[in-house]
């Protein structure tokens, strides 16, 4: 509501995208604070330890660790992180060059390290060395990455960055909320085939495309948030394979409701007849209901005198 009396363009959608990359970083915490307590528990390594803190978004805490466990100069390190000031990733990439150049690199604590690449900003780094992300599910990862990395890019181009890595540990349970994030990429970058994307939204492992069905109307029907070739043939198919579920289901008022939802017209009279003709007995146990159809959906009432007389006859 405060966004909307501004009428500055650029400062609205600043102001959006931080709270959608709050919103989104404080999803990740809830969703990976189980998997970092019991990394944290599994070892005794301070450094490491810290970093999991990191991990989570602690920042405060894994200060306070650094303090407490007498690394005073790494507290002061994560007091740097999220900074993104230019001189500490400078500082932060030729302290790493240094331990190369020197051949020191794997003698320093790994928990070390990684803070040290935090700070560069190279949070999706895949030097064998560091292991930065190893043990960590792809959530923590993309986290770190909307955490740490350069807040002067978008989500969307954070997102599209760790998409092009090509996860390969997505778990099945997963993939749904995988698959969104993919579609807000492709709102801003179409690299991705939308259509597959939407036909791999999947709730369970049955055949269910109820939510394949809501995502494709509301992003691309509805509103237009998403474009692209044939969607109308695309929509179409979701459209009458869930209205067959919904008649499965002998849901029929609400079956009528998505086949009108059919882009191509004569597709949607002849479902929508052929559904009033063989199920009007079901229909007319309830007189509320032939009204809805007529006043709420805009059934024809020829149409249901049609139905009536065919199903008498």
């Amino acid at each position: 509501p405060e966004l909307s009396s501004l009428n500055d363009v650029e400062v609205v959608n600043r102001v959006v995208e931080v709270k959608r990359r709050e919103k989104l970083i404080g999803w990740f915490k809830n969703e990976i604070e189980k998997e970092v307590k019991t990394a944290a528990q599994q070892t005794e390594d301070f450094s490491e330890q810290i970093f999991l803190l990191l991990v989570a978004f602690e920042v405060s805490n894994a200060a306070r660790l650094a303090i407490n466990t007498s690394n005073p100069y790494l507290s002061v390190l994560i007091s740097l992180l999220g900074s993104n000031d230019p001189s500490v990733k400078f500082s932060a990439t030729k302290q790493i060059e240094e331990w190369k150049k020197n051949a020191v690199l794997q003698t320093i604590p790994k928990g070390i390290l990684k803070i040290y690449y935090l700070l560069k900003g190279d949070v999706l780094t895949t030097d064998p060395i560091v292991k930065l992300s190893e043990g960590l599910s792809w959530k923590a990862r993309l986290g770190l990455s909307l955490y740490y990395g350069d807040s002067n890019q978008s989500i969307a181009t954070l997102l599209s960055n760790f998409v092009a890595t090509n996860p390969a540990d997505i778990p099945y349970e997963d993939e749904t909320f995988y698959n969104i994030l993919k579609l807000f990429v492709h709102k801003h970058n179409d690299q991705y085939n939308i259509g597959n994307i939407i036909s791999a939204l999947k709730l369970s492992k049955n055949l269910d495309v109820r939510f394949q069905w809501y995502i494709y109307e509301v992003l691309v029907r509805s509103t237009e948030q998403l474009n692209f070739k044939r969607s109308e043939e695309f929509g179409d198919q979701l459209t009458l394979l869930f209205a067959e579920q919904l008649q499965a289901a002998e849901l029929w008022e609400e079956a009528l409701f998505v086949l009108a939802h059919l882009h191509n017209d004569h597709a949607a009279e002849y479902y929508t007849t052929q559904l009033l003709t063989t199920k009007i007995e079901a229909f007319n146990k309830d007189d509320t209901l032939l009204d809805r159809l007529r006043d709420g959906l805009h059934i024809p009432e020829t149409l249901l005198f049609e139905a009536n007389a065919l199903y008498y006859r």
